[in-house]
């Protein structure tokens, strides 16, 4: 993301400089929390005619929220920040419950360092921690609840129990062939769980996570970061998670190019992202490569397992 001044890109930096009362509001209240926090504006909007925002991003480009003032009247104005990071026990008058207000700047950053509601990198990726687990998710769905089983017709059971105790050692010549079918089918469940037992520490050893956020936005980017997880699913980053327009140039490109070729002849192709992959919770061991979402409201995140199967 290019950042042309110390907090915007310059056509937005043009637009904070504007000389009405509105805006110098605003100005004074972004300046304050990009100083603070080491944030971006990202574009501003006007929500009615009384009140304007600022959209923020983190240096990296993550979005973390808003910040916005309202003029009340006779020279008063109301200063509400929007972020990732607040989760009030209810709302206010004036605000939700993910957004604090105050009468004066000073109070209102005050009011965020009380409750450890920085917008923080470290704070905003440990809050996305769920959705970016989502596609690991899906390539355990089919072992986590543990290995195949073994399950026979009930008078095949007595017939076992009865070859074992003793009882009709010749009952079971009945149910030889059914017991082989059995066998054979438990043997390739067992192999086919194991792999997939291995896919999954395949793709915790290490992969790059691409969080698409190009769904109902008029601002469409990817989020990209490769990291690994432990053994108690916390995740280390191994490269800062990070904004792009574009998955065209990264290393990862040609691999994007592969799935999207696949995936138009797939049947649900997926145009509004460069993978072409459809929203949904899957793994593709044909692609080898898994997607996951929380809901439809958050994006789809995609994995890419640096090890070859």
């Amino acid at each position: 993301m290019s950042i042309i001044s110390t907090f915007a890109r310059d056509n937005v930096a043009e637009q904070l400089n504007e000389d009405h009362p509105y805006r110098i509001e605003l100005k004074k209240l972004v300046h304050e929390f990009c100083h603070a926090y080491n944030l971006r504006v990202l574009n501003l909007a006007n929500v009615n005619s009384r009140r304007e925002v600022a959209r923020l991003v983190t240096e990296n480009g993550i979005s973390c929220g808003s910040v916005s003032v309202e003029y009340e009247g006779n020279n008063k104005h109301i200063y509400r920040a929007h972020f990732k990071t607040i989760n009030k026990e209810k709302a206010s008058a004036k605000s939700d419950r993910d957004t604090r207000d105050a009468n004066k700047i000073s109070s209102l950053i005050r009011a965020i360092k009380k409750n450890k509601e920085e917008p923080t990198e470290e704070a905003i990726v440990k809050s996305m921690r769920r959705d970016i687990f989502a596609p690991f998710s899906s390539v355990e769905s089919d072992i986590r609840y543990g290995g195949p089983t073994v399950s026979l017709p009930q008078d095949m059971q007595k017939a076992v129990m009865n070859f074992v105790l003793g009882i009709d050692t010749a009952g079971m010549n009945a149910y030889i062939d059914d017991l082989k079918a059995i066998y054979s089918k438990y043997q390739s469940e067992i192999k086919s769980h194991e792999e997939k037992t291995s896919d999954s520490k395949r793709f915790k050893k290490g992969a790059t996570v691409i969080g698409c956020v190009t769904q109902h936005t008029s601002d469409p980017h990817y989020l990209v970061a490769d990291v690994s997880l432990g053994i108690d699913n916390m995740f280390t980053f191994h490269t800062p998670l990070k904004r792009y327009n574009t998955l065209k140039e990264l290393p990862i490109a040609p691999v994007v190019m592969m799935i999207n070729t696949f995936m138009q002849g797939s049947g649900s192709y997926n145009a509004d992202n460069e993978f072409g992959l459809p929203i949904r919770d899957r793994y593709y061991p044909e692609l080898d490569v898994s997607t996951g979402y929380i809901s439809h409201s958050n994006p789809l995140w995609v994995a890419i397992p640096k090890e070859a199967p």
